[in-house]
């Protein structure tokens, strides 16, 4: 260079930094996650492989109480079983989407121009690279929807639905009425079947990263032996409605739902016009693993010049390009809340309780 000093060399971030480049890094959306590994993602599918919309209603009984019991033999007829329905929506609606023109591409390195596989096309490296970095706004915004979609149902134990405590106890003590005991306590008298579902944050997600290192303590118990439950870590949950810092949420598996509508399926996919409609999968994190979640997509071919802003936030007036958009649209699904009847001694249970965790002693001297 005539000024003596040689042109720079663009190193990409990610290489540097390994796991740990901010641009790719997942937000730990535990409740999402916990979602998508556990409900029945066939059923809750509102459209079919062919594209089509169907409406879905979901028909329970109630149980009988005593009530309905007489204690005299007679032929009267005594109660006739009705069914109910509830509806299953997808009542929310996520979008995000970037711009990448051809003349952009031109100037990243000829990788950035390479075809890569995508959702049932090929695409420009480059959108798949934008994609990657744009996944994470689109996942977490549904995650703290959903988390401010929950209803919280009635624990029989104190029967209120609202957020009871639980401590983790500092001292050894063997306290059967408190920390993970009274969670599988709970359950129990509220009839939850099968392993727990626990999502939550702050000092729950802090004793699971620990319990492992623990053994038997003076009162002679393993913490680390609880088990009939999995964590979900989930940031979002500390500024949700309902939720808040060292909240957690409790779930009976079947409880509790992510419905799914696909559009960009069947005779909806593919090419139309400037524009190819399809499916990608994007990662969600469950606190531990990462899980699947399919998203709608559409590539727009651009052909007309458009003032918009590049990836270094310069504004130029691109004559080609292309928009991308992701978007998803969703609901919650819960146990209605009176699927049980209204004498019944489980009233109001839907399988969603709610705990603040505490880390005091009980029996600090």
């Amino acid at each position: 260079m005539a000024n003596g000093f040689a042109p720079y060399v663009l190193k990409d971030l990610l290489t540097l930094s390994g796991q740990n480049y901010a641009g790719l890094k997942l937000t730990q959306n535990g409740f999402l996650g916990m979602l998508l590994e556990n409900s029945n993602v066939v059923d809750a599918k509102l459209t079919n492989q062919q594209g089509h919309q169907k409406t879905a209603k979901v028909k329970y009984k109630t149980r009988q109480t005593t009530s309905t019991v007489v204690e005299e033999d007679n032929c009267d007829i005594d109660f006739t079983p009705v069914y109910k329905e509830a509806d299953m929506t997808a009542v929310r609606f996520a979008k995000t989407g970037f711009h990448l023109s051809m003349e952009t591409v031109s100037k990243y390195m000829e990788s950035a121009s390479s075809r890569v596989a995508l959702g049932g096309t090929t695409v420009l490296e480059e959108i798949a690279n934008s994609i990657q970095h744009t996944a994470d706004s689109i996942v977490t915004k549904i995650n703290q929807r959903l988390l401010g979609d929950v209803t919280w149902g009635i624990n029989v134990v104190t029967g209120v639905n609202t957020a009871g405590t639980i401590n983790i106890a500092k001292n050894p003590a063997l306290n059967l009425a408190d920390g993970v005991s009274k969670i599988l306590s709970d359950a129990f008298e509220n009839n939850f079947s099968d392993s727990l579902l626990v999502v939550g944050n702050g000092l729950m997600n802090s004793y699971e990263l620990s319990k492992g290192f623990t053994g038997l303590n003076q009162a002679g118990l393993d913490i680390s032996k609880f088990n009939g439950y999995k964590f979900y870590a989930d940031l979002m949950s500390k500024t949700a409605s309902g939720w808040g810092a060292n909240k957690i949420g409790v779930f009976a598996k079947g409880s509790i739902h992510f419905v799914d509508f696909q559009k960009y399926v069947g005779f909806q996919g593919g090419q139309l016009g400037n524009s190819f409609f399809g499916q990608i999968d994007l990662n969600v994190s469950n606190g531990m693993t990462v899980v699947p979640m399919t998203f709608d997509i559409q590539i727009k071919e651009l052909d007309c010049p458009t003032t918009l802003l590049n990836g270094y936030g310069e504004e130029g007036t691109y004559d080609r390009g292309y928009a991308v958009f992701l978007s998803k649209r969703y609901g919650l699904f819960q146990t209605p809340s009176d699927a049980f009847a209204s004498d019944d001694t489980l009233s109001g249970v839907n399988g969603a309780l709610r705990y603040t965790v505490t880390n005091t002693c009980d029996e600090c001297a």
